[in-house]
């Protein structure tokens, strides 16, 4: 315990290797993916967040990978890299030719673009056919849609995971404006395509007081309720878009799929934290 509360205090280990096995009935043949990760914040984009792979999951499960033409993916908040450099790495294991899916992973932090890049070259993805790491902060609002790193009539695909969350409490309450620039950016994007198929994996924080608790250790402050504000507040900016805005549950078979290869401790701490209550996949579409 004193070893621990050392290495927490001086930052002895930053980083750690991160490894999944991924299955899925869309791929051929189990995927490994290596990926280097941050212990704990700062930055919060540096660290691995269950979502990512959870996001993973349900995009390979949904055979995203077996497009039948050339799809090309924006993810927003892209952080260590694991859903984009995972979908690009499926993308080249499927069929005999060149990968039709092309990921642009994109994070407002450099420091975690920069270790998602060296990820991407680790697990031999780096190449701009397969992933390009782009800054872009997508909750802009209007100006995003300007320096936005892709052209939004060739996208077929958005998703993000774990990027609607609130930065800290305001006085007097909580600060319910934290989605409204991205409500904004997905609406832009979707006036300008509007085919795009918007996948997002959000979690609610209020779910539990266990992931309360895990939201506060990394910086996240609430007040006691059983409802996101953050979540709530994205719904309703949604809406003043003129976007629909669906929520579901993770399927069982992801669940299953993503437990089956994590480590005891993995799960057990999942568990714990009631991580697969808080999440939730929201689908958004032009009403």
């Amino acid at each position: 315990m004193g070893w621990l509360l050392v290495d927490e205090h001086f930052d002895l280990r930053p980083w750690k290797r991160v490894h999944h096995r991924i299955i899925s009935h869309a791929l051929p043949k189990p995927l490994d993916l290596e990926l280097r990760a941050r212990r704990r914040p700062p930055p919060i984009g540096c660290m691995e967040w269950p979502a990512g792979r959870v996001l993973l999951q349900l995009l390979l499960d949904e055979e995203l990978v077996r497009c039948d033409c050339a799809a090309c993916v924006l993810e927003i908040g892209a952080g260590v890299g694991t859903t984009a450099i995972g979908l690009a790495l499926a993308a080249t294991t499927v069929g005999d030719s060149a990968p039709l899916l092309k990921v642009v992973a994109t994070d407002s932090c450099e420091s975690a673009l920069a270790n998602l890049r060296d990820n991407a070259t680790a697990n031999g993805v780096a190449a701009p056919s397969l992933l390009r790491a782009e800054q872009w902060d997508a909750s802009d609002g209007t100006s995003a849609l300007t320096s936005c790193p892709v052209e939004p009539s060739s996208l077929t695909h958005v998703i993000g995971a774990d990027i609607v969350y609130h930065g800290g409490a305001a006085e007097g309450g909580e600060d319910l404006e934290s989605g409204r620039g991205l409500a904004a950016t997905l609406a832009m994007l979707l006036r300008e395509q509007p085919g795009i198929s918007v996948t997002l994996l959000l979690v609610d924080r209020f779910s539990g007081g266990a992931v309360a608790a895990l939201a506060l250790n990394a910086g996240v402050r609430h007040t006691s309720t059983t409802v996101d504000p953050a979540l709530a507040a994205f719904e309703k900016h949604c809406q003043e878009q003129s976007l629909s805005v669906s929520r579901e549950p993770v399927p069982s078979s992801v669940v299953r799929s993503v437990s089956a290869f994590q480590p005891i401790w993995t799960r057990a701490s999942w568990w714990l934290a009631g991580t697969w209550e808080g999440l939730q996949v929201y689908r958004v579409r032009r009403a």
